[in-house]
């Protein structure tokens, strides 16, 4: 008997986890593990996906995927046990020095403090749980009514009825994308990803990928240039070592297994060192051609 078939309000044991590959580690990290106790809720209005209650948290389902996990020893559902605080536990991670603080008798913090939580995991980890439990809200699964997401001129702007501190909203962190007739989202990179070489739209950060998967290369920044009012997509190199006059024709080799002919950058500028901030990040405005003494293509 499989989890697709465990009837609403029933109690079941995992026996085994199918699904191959990264499917079948998203099922034991989400806590789906033979031995496990997985309790059916509820299914979607349309039968589609379903809901369970495993480790003391709800998780959705699709069919196709509770179809892969085998289940025995189905019963009514376990009673849960008293939600009543049992006698306190000291803990390094609870309170000063692991002293536990009882708000009867002493208030280790003003009432007018303001704490701010994030809760980060994977997908149908139960964040949403947890949220519920500790703010007193009922949120659905996965689903925080108010939040709606937009394209303004093909660039996705989020808009939340949510406080998010030092965030006024609506706000995007510029990235790109586009709509299909189905109203599904597609992602196509950041807004100063995107470069339009002669009507064409490329990706930087493609590129500069293809250049890091040779293997001379250190590091690469892609950016454009116009000269004589044309747009010529350049690269700027940090080399492993020094550069050889036969690593161009090589490099040109590898970069057409990846990369569409318009994609391959004209100039290829190899330096000793690219300039960077103090995050080791490269500074492209401080990239430029010295066409003297770089290499070129």
């Amino acid at each position: 008997m499989t989890l697709k078939e465990l009837p609403i309000g029933k109690t079941a044991t995992v026996r085994t986890v199918g699904g191959e590959g990264a499917l079948r580690q998203h099922f034991l990290d989400m806590g789906i593990i033979p031995g496990a106790e997985v309790t059916m809720v509820k299914y979607a209005p349309m039968g589609d996906p379903v809901e369970v209650r495993i480790h003391s948290y709800e998780l959705t389902l699709r069919l196709a995927d509770a179809e892969k996990i085998e289940i025995e020893n189905v019963r009514d559902v376990c009673p849960e046990t008293s939600g009543q605080m049992g006698k306190p536990i000291p803990h390094p991670g609870l309170g000063e020095e692991g002293k536990y603080h009882d708000k009867e008798k002493e208030d280790p913090l003003p009432d007018q403090e303001v704490l701010t939580f994030a809760l980060a995991g994977n997908q149908n980890c139960g964040k949403t749980t947890l949220f519920n439990q500790l703010t007193g809200s009922n949120q659905h699964v996965g689903n925080f009514p108010g939040v709606t997401v937009e394209l303004k001129k093909d660039e996705f702007y989020i808009d939340t009825a949510y406080h998010v501190e030092g965030i006024t909203t609506p706000y995007t962190l510029h990235d790109t994308g586009y709509c299909d007739t189905e109203g599904n989202f597609y992602f196509t990179g950041r807004k100063d990803d995107i470069l339009n070489i002669r009507g064409r739209k490329i990706s930087a950060l493609k590129v500069e990928n293809a250049f890091l998967q040779i293997d001379e290369v250190k590091e690469a920044a892609v950016k454009v240039r116009t000269h004589h009012s044309e747009t010529i997509l350049e690269v700027y190199v940090e080399a492993k070592e020094d550069f050889l006059e036969r690593y161009r024709q090589k490099w040109h080799n590898e970069l057409k297994k990846v990369l569409a002919s318009y994609e391959i950058p004209r100039c290829i500028y190899v330096r000793k060192q690219l300039p960077k901030n103090d995050s080791g990040k490269i500074i492209k405005d401080k990239l430029h051609p010295d066409l003297k003494n770089e290499e070129k293509k």
